[in-house]
């Protein structure tokens, strides 16, 4: 255990929203790089944009970003952008003809998936030839991890600001497995997973700590902690008919 690494440890936040940045450079560190490709959404392509891949941009990493929106965040986004986004509306139904409409290989290291809303159901759907070595999925952190909780599949859902979006975090662990991935780390918003041929040393060790145990791995993370202090939850929130089980898509 000792040799183990606690991801929590390596929340770093360098250009990313919260501890993405060190968390990914950690995972990377340690299970190598491939072709150093990515494919992220959404993003506006400029280094203050909060998202996963400018650092690792840093790094010579690569790839494809989308966008749904041409000026997502300012009037000013088009001088701002130091990286081509090419602007797509991302849906569960077009995924796998984006992925091959821009060339996107079988195999990459990193799929950062932040659409505020219908993450879930755009991994699922996306076709099992496509196999990142990394993914980061945002996740609703409101909704407390054992919670199975997942919104309805609408490919036209645009977020409101409130609490009615995404999935959980139990959820998404769900979801990994069913793709044969494993839950490494919480980084406020996100879930991160990593492919499971990838998580143990030559001696069937695995590298990282409290894999696929949402619970502990929510705990340890503080920015969760802080920000839910912002919200007040009541109890049954989630039970509404906005949410559903995951077993309904899986």
């Amino acid at each position: 255990m000792s040799n183990m690494i606690d991801l929590n440890d390596y929340q770093t936040k360098v250009l990313s929203q919260w501890g993405q940045d060190g968390v990914l450079e950690k995972i990377f560190d340690t299970i190598g790089v491939t072709n150093r490709f990515f494919v992220e959404f959404g993003s506006n392509g400029n280094d203050n944009g909060l998202g996963n891949t400018a650092q690792l941009r840093r790094r010579d990493f690569d790839g494809l970003l989308m966008d749904g929106s041409e000026r997502p965040y300012s009037a000013n986004y088009n001088k701002e952008r130091n990286y081509k986004v090419q602007i797509e509306f991302i849906t569960a139904s077009n995924i796998n003809s984006l992925f091959d409409k821009y060339n996107v290989p079988n195999e990459f290291d990193l799929l950062s998936i932040d659409v505020d809303g219908q993450d879930f159901h755009i991994w699922n759907a996306l076709d099992v030839k496509y196999s990142p070595r990394v993914v980061t999925i945002e996740m609703n952190h409101l909704i407390e991890p054992g919670l199975d909780k997942v919104m309805d599949l609408k490919d036209d859902f645009v977020w409101k600001g409130d609490d009615k979006f995404g999935a959980s975090v139990t959820s998404l662990k769900l979801l990994g497995i069913k793709k044969g991935y494993s839950l490494v780390a919480t980084c406020m918003s996100d879930a991160v997973f990593v492919r499971n041929d990838l998580i143990y040393d030559k001696d069937a060790i695995p590298f990282f700590i409290n894999i696929n145990d949402e619970h502990e791995l929510v705990r340890r993370n503080i920015d969760i902690a802080n920000e839910l202090k912002k919200n007040y939850l009541y109890e049954n929130q989630f039970n509404i008919p906005f949410f559903h089980n995951s077993t309904e898509y899986l």
